[in-house]
């Protein structure tokens, strides 16, 4: 019997399919499986404890977590707000679990004043060069011009700053678990019970 082209290729395509799916289907749904059995009881866990500031709270509690919270803010952004304030607690608990003081996480909530005070200086640069532009650099131009740099440079070296310690969140966040228990309680993975 002899196949078109068209109709050869559709039937390769076929078998290849039932070859792959059934050499990957155990595996697969194995994996698939625990992964949501796995979700499941992480953020069953993460929820109950959604205002809870003391214990502890392992990686995948606060990583899942963490990708939940921004896929739902992307599809539904009026929950961004509160799936970030779920996200505090949560943060602080993880580095708990690291053997860390919660206040590590603190700190950026003091970095967001600084940041709208040094963008009111930049926009009121903005505004005075608009408003009084030319007389103000016929007779002091180069003291405009130093000002303005220096708030640059301030503006710049913040924000590497800030930069900088979220990194430094980020490594702690992805850190193992103390295996011991610490002051801030017993270890909570499933690794240690």
């Amino acid at each position: 019997i002899h196949l078109s082209p068209a109709v050869h290729s559709k039937r390769a395509c076929q078998i290849q399919f039932f070859l792959y799916s059934s050499l990957l289907n155990d595996s697969l749904m194995n994996n698939i499986d625990s992964f949501i059995s796995t979700y499941g009881v992480v953020m069953k866990k993460a929820f109950h404890r959604a205002v809870e500031f003391h214990g502890r709270s392992d990686r995948s509690e606060f990583w899942y977590s963490l990708i939940t919270v921004i896929v739902v803010s992307f599809f539904i952004p009026l929950l961004s707000f509160i799936g970030y304030l779920f996200l505090i607690p949560l943060g602080i608990r993880r580095l708990h679990d690291t053997g860390r003081s919660g206040w590590w996480l603190a700190i950026s909530l003091i970095t967001i004043p600084i940041q709208f005070v040094l963008l009111l200086g930049v926009l009121s640069l903005f505004s005075f060069s608009y408003l009084d532009a030319y007389s103000f650099l016929l007779e002091e131009p180069f003291l405009w011009i130093g000002s303005t740099s220096v708030l640059y440079i301030l503006v710049l070296m913040f924000r590497l700053l800030i930069l900088a310690y979220h990194v430094l969140l980020v490594y702690f966040f992805c850190q193992e678990s103390d295996p011991n228990p610490n002051r801030y309680g017993p270890p909570t993975g499933e690794d240690y019970q």
